[in-house]
């Protein structure tokens, strides 16, 4: 059941951020989903099985940066959008579900006698959105800016080639 929370939890953070930076376009989007449960689902049961808590760190570790590069690679093939801002829009996605759950865990307010306690949940999940929209109104339009400069740059590299012929 804790499985499945995750699973959840990391869903819902990682589309929001996905779909903002890429406007929620159906198949980037669904594309996500499912490696979004692929990954994270093998990586929860593997990570179950380890042995001592170091393991757990190590394996987590190696897991999240896996994930992490797998995504920004899959953003990039389905959205056609530069490398870089596929791996900011990626790193941001994970490192946030990172966060989240890793507060989850250390915590331990979520749980009550192996239940998840929905109240307490849903405290965290409205304010981790919050923070998401507010990464959406003030660090999209300056990731937008710096996606537009490079834009702009190879547009003058290519007048300046055609002026230069």
């Amino acid at each position: 059941m804790i499985i499945f929370f995750h699973l959840f939890l990391t869903l819902a953070l990682e589309l929001l951020v996905y779909g903002f930076g890429d406007r929620f376009r159906l198949k980037s989007m669904l594309t996500l989903f499912v490696a979004n449960i692929l990954l994270n689902f093998t990586m929860n049961m593997v990570a179950t099985q380890m042995a001592s808590e170091t393991q757990y760190l190590i394996f987590i570790i190696g897991a999240e940066i896996f994930t992490f590069v797998v995504e920004a690679f899959l953003y990039f093939l389905f959205t056609k959008k530069k490398l870089w801002y596929c791996f900011l829009i990626s790193f941001t996605a994970n490192i946030l579900s990172l966060a989240v759950g890793n507060a989850f865990n250390q915590t331990g307010l979520i749980y009550k006698n192996g239940v998840v306690n929905t109240g307490t949940v849903i405290l965290i999940v409205v304010t981790f959105i919050e923070l998401i929209i507010s990464y959406v109104f003030f660090l999209r339009s300056f990731c937008r800016s710096l996606y537009n400069k490079g834009n702009e740059s190879e547009a003058n590299k290519e007048s300046d080639k055609e002026s230069n012929s």
